[in-house]
């Protein structure tokens, strides 16, 4: 089929049941959160797809890239991304990979922007707060099974094209609006000769806006052409002919327009021009001998023309002269296959041969033949030799115009085979009800054949709505002149009901003398199910099938109204389980998964008529108690949970006791449910504070102890985003040799008042808030940018700079990303940077062998800093490929004591060696503690003996001086 020939209907694919393997895809994640890249790629881990196939990016320029290199299997989309604006994100990578499912993962319920997402091609949809791995493969699988039937449905319409491309003549097919949804090849070839601008006459383009503007060049023609389509698609007129002149910049041609009304399109037409433009040439002598002898088949036979043995053109009658405007003297002399069309050319000089071979010979040839209007006329001619008649003496050629018919033919045909095709039930009856028409579509739907439904009633086939409302409607809208559509239950064959999306229009056409209505159904048993199916997942948790945050929000409200109206007390309880990490580790994911359901049915067996229950994170749920007397009844109520959860269960082989920690938040006037899910949220955390397994009730001390945390956080947060936040640097020296050999990258705060506060006046509250994250990319950024200036100053030694990340950054799959592109924007050497994470941030070895691994890859190093003051195997340091290891401050101050902390040193840079790593020393603060660590064999220091963290400006000026004179970088500052 012709590349020229493109069809795009909005028909969406059938649904099937996901069988779709995740280990084996590949899947993009397009998303500029983190924290959500991490969330997202965890969940599809859980979900079985392999990690090393998934890849994260944070930009749409970064993802349509990625697509370019490596084309994946789905596409999970963020529609907040920072170099895209809503839907526009959609729709460029649509176009990037227009065969590739992709997901939308929404912060919100499905929304106005989550449907015109879904309109301008994305398959599926998935919020992130009910984020589940059975859930997110679902979704996955959903996407891509629809994305193969709407390819295979493409492909399908496609082959139906191939018609088009068999008709010379340019072809194209709008919709009821006007808008172009199909072309031939001819019709792209004559707009490109004619000097159109391709993208105003292609698929998607409004061909009635085409005409609307065109009228102000010649007015008469395009709106006389508009008027006419308008009048098809509205059914006024049964169909539409005119022609009209087109002039190009170096000629005028001619086309003549035939419009038909296309059934298949609910309500659209089918186009066909016909270009007559190169016939204009002089009519040449009179040579007609007796027009007596030729004046009846001149006036009563359509097409009568006399041909030379040479086939030159010897008379021309005045009827041939009206049907193919021109005049006699045109055609006089000139060769009789000049105006017909080339590929018929040869049939029709073929025919002549054989003709005048032979006195007396005839035959029949119907061949196109272009007018003066620039039209392609398909004429029926009978060829006979009269060369030996006296009174002739030349080919005498008659015939008639068959053009309508041939096209009426050809666009009737068209029309029966894409109704056969689509997948859609068609079915249409007059105005007697009788059905005449019914297509293989609504064959299957109803569980009727065709030759049980043509020529019986609707009635009688008891295919009839029951709904007098819906049918009285119909009749009402159809009598106004306008279509049906609307959503409604039909019997089947079987008895069975299957509910669908109708679409009814009249039909009326005078030339066949037929009136009737037409009908086309769409099945949507798939869509509802989906719809309800939807709906239950975005209210409910997949596991447990209790209500999620959502709805346990929602119907606490409604709660709350009716219990404060009333004057009652409700009260929520916050249920965190503890060490269920631990456990899941332990058992394993599905064990631990079974665990949660066998909470979960506990949770309902001790509610009352009235509590909600929810689960709304991996371990967590929530209940809310009604009718109320007081603190006592909910805190009563909360410790008959923790007994519930108390008692052990068997899963497997294993026999498992779990405890609970809980915070319970009484009801206030004017206090939302979302404000008092917060509230018992920071009871439970009071809770863990002081002991697990244990009750804490929310109280005006903690409420305000929370209101002042969180207004810290929110300075704290200002200060970040008022540019407050900077990188201090504080040198690192060569305890042997006394050269500068590097810095530590610190956070510092600078106040309102030019007060500069330290990284741990604030560092906690930032972990807390989570600006902790932002804050080390800020950092890190600095950091980079200070190396790349050393780099280039001093190139033969540059200064190392280590850098503090939390444990977050190291959990998070897309931070390794983040350290490459600084890097190489910076242009430094990758070795020249050290990324330090504490003890605690190596507990999930999993997650940050991962990262760990990726930034060695890079070229950066590693150091665990605060080393000694929590736990890290030898294999794990083995495992993580560290370079130095960085002494706690506390033992370098302590090494004077007792002496245990200088065996803590000795001990830490004997393992340090003997793993090849360098070891550093924090907190030097006198001259004593540098040669006693130098005696033990410490690599490197820092500390107030040498210079507190100083601005980067500061540092760098400091190794301008480090290098031009003799003082010995590690003399004490004043």
């Amino acid at each position: 089929m012709s590349d020229a020939v493109h069809q795009r209907l909005d028909v969406e694919a059938p649904v099937v049941a996901p069988t779709v393997e995740l280990g084996a895809l590949s899947v993009l994640v397009v998303e500029d959160s983190i924290s959500d890249q991490r969330l997202i790629l965890e969940t599809l881990v859980d979900a079985g797809a392999d990690r090393a196939r998934v890849s994260c990016v944070a930009t749409l320029r970064d993802a349509r890239q990625s697509l370019i290199e490596r084309p994946v299997s789905c596409v999970l989309l963020d529609l907040s991304l920072p170099d895209a604006s809503g839907l526009e994100s959609v729709t460029l990578l649509s176009a990037a990979a227009p065969d590739t499912p992709v997901v939308i993962v929404t912060g919100q319920a499905a929304g106005p922007m989550v449907h015109a997402a879904m309109a301008e091609g994305a398959d599926e949809y998935v919020c992130k707060a009910d984020l589940d791995p059975q859930l997110l493969g679902d979704v996955v699988a959903r996407a891509i099974q629809r994305r193969r039937g709407s390819i295979r449905h493409r492909q399908m319409l496609a082959s139906a094209a191939a018609v088009f491309d068999s008709i010379s003549s340019p072809i194209a097919v709008i919709d009821g609006s006007g808008r172009i949804v199909a072309v031939n090849g001819a019709w792209e070839r004559t707009g490109v000769l004619s000097g159109a601008d391709p993208t105003r006459i292609g698929i998607g383009v409004n061909y009635l806006a085409v005409c609307d503007h065109a009228a102000g060049r010649f007015a008469e023609g395009a709106d006389a052409i508009a008027q006419g389509i308008r009048g098809v698609l509205s059914g006024d007129l049964d169909s539409f002919t005119m022609d009209y002149p087109c002039p190009t910049p170096d000629e005028e041609r001619w086309f003549s327009l035939r419009v038909n009304p296309s059934g298949e399109m609910g309500g659209g037409a089918v186009l066909i021009h016909l270009d007559v433009s190169d016939l204009k040439a002089a009519e040449r002598g009179a040579l007609a001998r007796d027009s007596r002898i030729f004046g009846a088949l001149d006036t009563t036979s359509p097409i009568f023309a006399l041909i030379g043995p040479d086939a030159a053109v010897l008379h021309v009658s005045e009827l041939t002269c009206s049907l193919l405007g021109l005049t006699a003297g045109e055609r006089i002399g000139e060769d009789a296959f000049s105006l017909i069309e080339p590929t018929d050319r040869v049939l029709a000089m073929d025919v002549f041969a054989r003709v005048s071979a032979v006195p007396g010979t005839e035959e029949q040839v119907t061949i196109r033949a272009l007018d003066g209007e620039g039209r392609w006329r398909a004429l029926d001619l009978s060829v006979v030799n009269l060369l030996d008649d006296p009174r002739v003496g030349a080919i005498a050629v008659t015939g008639s115009d068959v053009t309508d018919t041939r096209l009426h033919q050809i666009a009737r045909r068209l029309e029966s085979r894409l109704l056969a095709r689509l997948p859609v039930a068609i079915g249409l009856t007059d105005d007697s009800g009788i059905l005449v028409y019914w297509n293989d579509r609504a064959e299957a739907l109803f569980g009727i054949s065709g030759s049980e439904a043509l020529g019986r009633s609707t009635a009688d086939l008891g295919l009839e709505t029951t709904d007098q409302n819906v049918t009285e409607d119909i009749q009402r809208t159809l009598a106004e002149g306008k279509p049906w559509e609307g959503d409604l239950d039909a019997p089947r064959a079987d008895g069975s009901i299957v509910p669908l999306h109708v679409v009814v229009e009249r039909i009326d056409d005078d030339e066949i003398d037929f009136h009737g209505t037409v009908y086309a159904s769409f099945d949507n048993t798939e869509r509802d199910r989906l719809e309800r199916e939807l709906e239950f997942q975005a209210f409910h948790d997949p596991l447990t099938a209790l209500p999620n945050r959502r709805l346990f929000v929602e119907r606490l409200d409604a709660a709350l109204a009716e219990h404060e109206a009333g004057g009652r007390l409700a009260a929520v309880t916050f249920i965190d389980l503890d060490d269920f990490k631990a456990l899941n580790d332990r058992v394993g994911h599905t064990a631990g998964d079974l665990a949660l359901q066998i909470i979960a049915d506990r949770l309902r067996s001790v509610l009352r008529p009235g509590d909600l229950v929810a689960r709304i994170g991996g371990d967590e749920f929530v209940v809310g108690f009604a009718d109320l007397q007081g603190p006592e009844g909910a805190v009563a109520i909360a410790e008959r949970v923790l007994r519930a959860v108390r008692a052990p269960f068997r899963i497997g082989h294993h026999s498992l006791h779990l405890s609970a920690t809980i915070g319970v938040a009484m009801s206030q006037p004017g206090v939302p449910a979302d404000g008092l899910l917060r509230n018992a949220d920071a009871a439970m955390y009071e809770a863990k504070g002081n002991g697990k397994d244990t009750v804490w009730l929310f109280d005006d001390a903690l409420q305000q102890r929370n209101r002042d945390r969180r207004e810290q956080a929110d300075d704290l947060l200002r200060s970040l985003v008022a540019g407050e936040i900077h990188a201090h640097l504080q040198p690192q020296f060569c305890l042997h040799t006394g050269d500068l050999v590097g810095f530590e990258a610190l956070a510092r705060r600078e106040g309102e008042d030019g007060q500069i506060s330290e990284s741990a006046d604030f560092i906690e509250l930032a972990e807390e808030s989570g600006v902790i994250d932002q804050i080390d990319q800020q950092v890190l950024a600095e950091a980079c940018d200070a190396l790349a200036v050393l780099h280039a100053e001093h190139a033969d030694a540059t200064p190392t700079i280590a850098v503090n990340v939390s444990a977050t950054q190291i959990g998070d799959p897309g931070f390794p990303a983040m350290v490459r592109q600084l890097v190489e924007d910076a242009g430094f050497p990758p070795h020249l940077l050290c990324i330090e994470v504490v003890e605690s941030a190596l507990a999930d070895e999993h997650a940050a062998a991962a990262t760990l691994e990726e930034i060695k890859q890079i070229g950066v190093e590693l150091a665990i800093d605060d080393f000694g003051t929590g736990y890290s195997s030898l294999s794990r340091l083995q495992r993580f490929a560290v370079d130095y290891l960085k002494i706690d401050r506390g033992f370098v101050a302590g090494m004077g004591d007792a002496g245990d902390d200088a065996a803590v040193v000795s001990a830490v840079i004997g393992l340090g060696h003997a793993l090849g790593l360098r070891t550093v020393a924090e907190g030097v603060e006198d001259e004593a503690q540098r040669e006693r660590l130098c005696q033990l064999g410490v690599d490197i220091g820092q500390g107030f003996l040498w210079s507190p963290a100083v601005s980067v400006a500061d540092a760098l000026e400091l190794v301008r001086n480090a290098g031009s004179t003799g003082t010995p970088c590690w003399a004490p500052v004043d």
